[in-house]
């Protein structure tokens, strides 16, 4: 597979942050289920949808981008690793369900979401996670999906 160049990553030391961006987005994903379950009961059969199209979006391009990852694997030490693992990062899944969740939520929980979000990146960015592109298209795709959802989508599975 073939390794892009990216200014932003030229531009910025390396860290061995795997495990801190896998962490923090892991982190969101819970946070976010709670919120879900203790607030928006009645949304969860949307939330599914939502998140289930930004997986499905995310797959297709995945098939369409075959290039590598900006880091070499045998120095990442995050959860995520392997061969599986070696292709596939556009757009960028930490930040795309990172995104969602903090866009879907609301109260103190869309502040820690958002929070954990800034996180990821950050560390996305010195870990060399994902590329800068795979980030700004992550957050991109998560706000065009939720936008043509909420329009389009949340009164037919949100339950009454």
């Amino acid at each position: 597979m073939p390794v892009l160049n990216d200014l932003i990553l030229a531009n910025l030391p390396y860290f061995r942050t795997g495990i801190v961006f896998d962490i923090s987005v892991t982190l969101i994903t819970i946070i976010f289920i709670i919120y879900a379950f203790k607030h928006r009961l009645n949304h969860v059969s949307y939330y599914l949808l939502i998140f289930g199209f930004l997986y499905t979006i995310r797959s297709f391009f995945i098939i369409i981008t075959p290039f590598g990852n900006p880091s070499s694997l045998e120095d990442f030490n995050g959860f995520y690793r392997g061969k599986l693992f070696d292709k596939g990062v556009f757009p960028s899944g930490h930040t795309g369900s990172g995104f969602m969740a903090f866009l879907l939520s609301s109260g103190v929980y869309k502040k820690i979401i958002f929070l954990l979000l800034i996180i990821t990146v950050i560390f996305l960015f010195f870990g060399r996670g994902h590329y800068s592109f795979d980030i700004l298209a992550a957050i991109l795709f998560s706000y065009a999906l939720y936008s043509f959802c909420e329009k389009y989508l949340k009164n037919k599975f949100v339950l009454r």
